[in-house]
């Protein structure tokens, strides 16, 4: 289910990353994540984002796009 929800969200992003004709780059320098990190949601790939300090935070909101 967890993989479904992975699936669906890189859908998402990747339909409205590409509605705003935004790059990978791009959006990644809009919601400061790095490009691969972004490609990898994109792909329905990717979990939690670590932080410089190892810890992990959440992705970007919903108003990056």
């Amino acid at each position: 289910m967890v993989d479904d929800i992975r699936v669906q969200f890189g859908r998402l992003l990747r339909q409205q990353r590409k509605a705003k004709s935004l790059t990978h780059e791009e959006l990644a320098g809009r919601v400061g994540m790095a490009v691969p990190y972004l490609s990898d949601l994109g792909r329905g790939r990717g979990g939690s984002q670590p932080c410089d300090d190892g810890r992990s935070r959440p992705g970007p909101g919903p108003g990056a796009l």
